[in-house]
């Protein structure tokens, strides 16, 4: 038996998965958050998610994440996924809550 969730357009899932977006302006890289959370519970929400350049417009780092070695993979995945849109990041500090914002 199919679930009705799984028959939903590519146009409507994409509408609920900016909905579930949270509620910062800028996005976390975290991998239990939406929009990369989206992209782990299935192939056919992975491929609405990535096709969803609006997902991934916004884009928070805090200054602890610069020194990892995933991080230039990680911001390569993630600006390619704003498919041209423009791109709002922050780099973070959380110890002294300063931020460095380019849009």
């Amino acid at each position: 038996m199919v679930s009705p969730l799984w028959r939903l357009p590519f146009e409507v899932l994409s509408h609920i998965f900016v909905h579930c977006l949270p509620e910062d302006k800028y996005l976390s890289p975290a991998s239990k958050l939406a929009p990369v959370l989206l992209t782990r519970i299935c192939r056919q929400w992975r491929e609405v998610a990535v096709g969803t350049p609006s997902l991934w417009c916004s884009l928070s780092v805090p200054f602890d994440l610069i020194r990892q070695p995933k991080l230039p993979f990680c911001l390569d995945i993630w600006l390619t996924r704003t498919r041209g849109c423009p791109l709002s990041l922050v780099l973070s500090s959380e110890e002294s809550g300063q931020e460095a914002r380019r849009e």
